[in-house]
């Protein structure tokens, strides 16, 4: 690297975590995530991207900063505005802000194929040859978010309380829901609605999912094999929606750390649709920083070169 250090970030709904390449030295920070739409998009982020600077220790310069965030607006003026806000922060002269899939894409990957981003939520993006680009999902935990750790957690409960309740099949996630909520009553409930970290709370009882399906639950291991379908549904999507598709699959997100469990079942659910799942190279933090150092020494972004910059239009190829 010729162009002086570089910062990285990767921010989602439930956390956001930066690196400082300097030289030979790195620096690590994480903070919050934001989830929100509008202005409040800019003002969380820049908080979070603040704090965690504060945290990793870092206190030089960049020449270059890549963002790659689940909440990047369309419209061209508020994306300028948090560009702009980024550049102010950093104090980098260089600055690129991405959808977080093209970051886990760039990270995973780094050539054409199809990635799943899967964390609270979930976006699938395929990148062929040439720089075209499908993406799909990517709609929020209301709306779509299909297979994700969101739509885990939420099954879960939901499977927990109707057991609960006598009208489905017991399952062993009961009794997870009554140590994750802190009780069983509707005090207890009332309060888990009013926590401002809601959306991410609850894709935090996916961790509870895994465990209870490595257990042999039935029920849990029911919801992780739906969440394989929908997951492989959805990359099939994207990567058939380009031509030649893109049917190299693979994956970013904390919700793999799972591991076989998760994996396996997803495996089999994109052969069953022509698709082979590989390993992921690395993380989204890692594409952000490779693109950084590519924006640093004045490189070209290869098959990127098409969403190096701006607003991602959602749906069709680009």
């Amino acid at each position: 690297m010729t162009g002086g250090a570089v910062l990285a970030a990767d921010g989602g709904k439930s956390g956001l975590r930066i690196v400082v390449r300097d030289g030979a030295e790195t620096f690590y920070g994480r903070a919050a995530g934001t989830f929100a739409v509008g202005r409040e998009v800019l003002a969380g982020v820049l908080d979070s991207l603040r704090s965690a600077i504060q945290d990793s220790g870092f206190a030089g310069s960049v020449a270059a900063v890549c963002a790659g965030l689940t909440s990047v607006p369309l419209d061209r003026r508020a994306y300028t505005e948090l560009r702009d806000g980024i550049v102010n922060v950093c104090g980098a002269p260089s600055v690129a802000v991405l959808e977080d899939c093209v970051t886990a894409h760039r990270g995973a990957l780094g050539r054409p194929g199809t990635v799943l981003a899967v964390g609270t939520g979930v976006v699938a993006m395929a990148i062929g040859k040439t720089g075209a680009a499908a993406r799909r999902d990517g709609w929020g935990p209301l709306l779509g978010d299909r297979g994700s750790g969101f739509d885990i957690g939420r099954r879960g409960l939901r499977a927990a309380w109707s057991a609960t309740d006598g009208v489905a099949e017991p399952t062993a996630l009961s009794a997870r829901m009554v140590q994750f909520l802190g009780g069983e009553h509707l005090a207890d409930v009332q309060r888990f609605y009013a926590r401002a970290d809601v959306v991410p709370r609850v894709s935090e009882f996916a961790v509870e999912v895994f465990a209870a399906a490595h257990s042999g639950d039935a029920v849990a291991t029911g919801i992780i094999r739906r969440s394989a379908a929908d997951l492989a549904a959805t990359a099939a999507s994207a990567a058939f929606t380009l031509s030649p598709p893109a049917c190299d699959v693979s994956y970013s997100g904390r919700l793999f750390d799972a591991g076989a469990v998760m994996v396996d079942p997803l495996t089999a659910e994109l052969a069953n649709r022509g698709l082979t799942l590989v390993g992921p190279r690395g993380s989204a933090l890692d594409g952000a920083l490779a693109i950084a150092t590519e924006i640093a020494d004045r490189r070209d972004h290869g098959i990127y070169h098409r969403i190096a910059e701006g607003p991602q239009t959602k749906g069709n190829p680009q």
